[in-house]
């Protein structure tokens, strides 16, 4: 079984990326912040994160993916950042300086998030 959690604030977008990325042999986990999703990516030791940037709360996305990579346990999960803002040039290498393997602008496109998401699974 492949496990992927995703982090993000907005349950909808939690339930469409789970829709879009069902298959067999895949469960899923939701984590609604950046705490909850450091918290659970220590838990349940899941195989892909799909990351939010910009939550409430303590922790936004980058911080919480400097808490994972700390960690040695849960260092090795591939994560992918997902943000509603264009990522630029500064975006993507600060993205890449805290180990993030690929990154999505909402909306995504739903071919490029299944390719990524298998890719990254394999």
């Amino acid at each position: 079984m492949k496990k992927i959690l995703i982090v993000d604030d907005q349950p909808d977008i939690c339930r469409l990326i789970e829709v879009i990325l069902a298959r067999e042999g895949r469960v899923f986990v939701h984590a609604p912040s950046g705490e909850d999703g450091v918290a659970l990516a220590r838990d349940e030791q899941p195989d892909l994160i799909l990351m939010d940037l910009m939550m409430p709360g303590r922790l936004d996305g980058l911080q919480a993916i400097r808490a994972i990579r700390a960690d040695a346990a849960i260092r090795p999960c591939p994560i992918i950042a997902m943000t509603a803002r264009q990522f630029d040039a500064k975006d993507r290498e600060k993205a890449e300086s805290y180990g993030v393997q690929a990154w999505l602008c909402k909306p995504f496109v739903i071919r490029e998030l299944q390719e990524m998401v298998d890719g990254l699974l394999r």
